[in-house]
């Protein structure tokens, strides 16, 4: 499947000591972002992303930020809210195609225990398939933890709804 804004960087191209760039979403990508989140409109979506690789060459720390011009429908009165999203990420990757797996560390996993421990994400961090590392869709998903799932328009009333 095509993500609507893909910008793929194989990880044996991040540079080692790490790189920045600017992403700019297209009107198409912006339509396609739009329907994926449910908003009348996505516009104007700029990021500045960095990747930063550690010192175990597998695994990269991913920072940057975003800006869009984000038109919705009011959930009340389903006029148009217009909102700019303005956020910043930080997220941690790990390439298991350079990872030598261990069949200690399976062996080690107990089945019958449903209890997993919640380790910070630099210490369990997301992992990435194929050695690609696809920075638009690391913002997509950040964009869409950003939007507000409920907009209301400006002459919306707390008594014009039930809560």
């Amino acid at each position: 499947m095509q993500n609507e804004f893909s910008r793929p960087k194989p990880t044996d191209q991040v540079d080692k000591g790490g790189a920045s760039e600017e992403l700019i979403a297209t009107p198409d990508e912006c339509a396609a972002l739009a329907k994926r989140f449910e908003c009348k409109s996505i516009e104007g979506l700029i990021a500045k992303v960095s990747i930063k690789p550690k010192a175990d060459k597998m695994t990269y720390h991913v920072t940057g930020s975003f800006t869009a011009n984000i038109t919705q429908s009011c959930i009340i009165s389903d006029k148009p809210v217009v909102t700019v999203v303005e956020d910043e990420f930080e997220a941690w990757y790990r390439d298991i195609s350079r990872v030598t797996p261990f069949r200690k560390k399976q062996n080690d996993i107990d089945p019958d225990n449903d209890e997993h421990e919640i380790r910070p994400e630099h210490e369990d961090p997301e992992i990435i398939t194929d050695g690609i590392l696809d920075r638009g869709e690391i913002v997509a998903q950040f964009l869409g933890l950003a939007i507000d799932p409920y907009p209301k328009a400006d002459d919306i009333d707390e008594r014009d709804y039930i809560e």
